[in-house]
């Protein structure tokens, strides 16, 4: 296997504060590793965590040896239940994905290829999955490549909510998700007033058409995904409550600034533009803006 800085075999699972760790069972061999963070080399640390340093060396005695690797950002540390074993101890069995069946060849670790008895469908990746190897206990399994397969792909640009006069349809992509509910609100601070069911449309993507004029009123996604329940705004709407928890349905017509859809061409050649970025803090926050002094720095402003 090849270094792959973004492969999900290798992908560390997130503790909390800063620590992630990786557990994976090895065959007899000499390896190397290092970390590397945000999905690129870009960003990688190897001995005693030092950037870009140097590769750090791994010795595995026998074969099916479980190793665990933990990094912690905070403390600035990068350990291995064999390098430390008082540091870092190893379970007794790696998750079911880490197993490695054969001898090393290029990588720091090797996986089980699976060939399935028959194709998976949307609906498999919406459940558990159980994988028995050699003999081994049962392990749940979490699709992940597989939602990289063509039948997730979708190729409109209607999701988030589409506001008319009569209705208002909702979209969002979520296929590993075996339920999905839209709640509505009346405003930012009470609970939902309606909750309505959304169907299950093609290429991962739940849909709803809710009737009446819906401007203005605040919406939130409940997902039901492997026996979990998750509650989140939708990151394709148009507007969001002051905390983000919330989408909003608009009219964007009603919300648009007066000129918005007559913009003015300066017809100068872009090699000749001067663009400034600014913080929206800093375009009325000083006394000589003319704003009111409790509007300076705000969005009033």
């Amino acid at each position: 296997m090849d270094w792959n800085p973004n492969g999900d075999i290798t992908r560390m699972t997130d503790l909390g504060s800063g620590v992630y760790e990786f557990v994976a069972a090895f065959p007899k061999g000499s390896y190397e590793y290092k970390v590397a963070r945000g999905g690129s080399w870009a960003e990688n640390y190897g001995a005693g965590f030092e950037k870009e340093g140097a590769n750090i060396a791994l010795n595995v005695p026998v074969d099916n040896t479980v190793v665990r690797f933990v990094v912690d950002f905070n403390a600035k540390t990068v350990k291995d239940s064999i390098n430390h074993p008082a540091d870092v101890k190893a379970p007794a069995t790696a998750p079911a994905r880490a197993a490695v069946a054969a001898k090393p060849s290029t990588g720091p670790v090797q996986v089980v290829n699976i060939q399935l008895a028959r194709g998976m469908t949307a609906r498999d990746i919406t459940g558990f999955m159980e994988l028995k190897i050699d003999g081994d206990l049962d392990r749940t399994v979490y699709a992940r490549e597989f939602l990289n397969d063509k039948q997730f792909w979708y190729s409109g640009d209607d999701l988030g909510s589409r506001w008319s006069a009569k209705s208002t349809t909702f979209k969002v992509w979520s296929p590993v998700a075996s339920s999905v509910e839209l709640f509505l609100f009346d405003n930012v601070v009470d609970g939902p007033s309606e909750i309505l069911d959304m169907k299950r449309g093609s290429a991962g993507v739940w849909y709803l058409t809710a009737p009446g004029d819906l401007h203005g009123r605040y919406y939130q996604y409940r997902f039901k995904s492997y026996n979990e329940i998750r509650v989140a705004a939708d990151i394709n709407g148009y507007a969001a409550s002051q905390d983000s928890k919330r989408s909003v349905v608009v009219n964007l017509s009603r919300t648009n600034p007066r000129g918005w859809s007559t913009p003015k061409s300066t017809n100068r050649p872009q090699t000749e533009s001067i663009i400034y970025e600014m913080h929206v803090r800093d375009f009325t926050i000083d006394p000589s803006s003319g704003v009111k002094p409790e509007w300076r720095g705000e969005y009033l402003g």
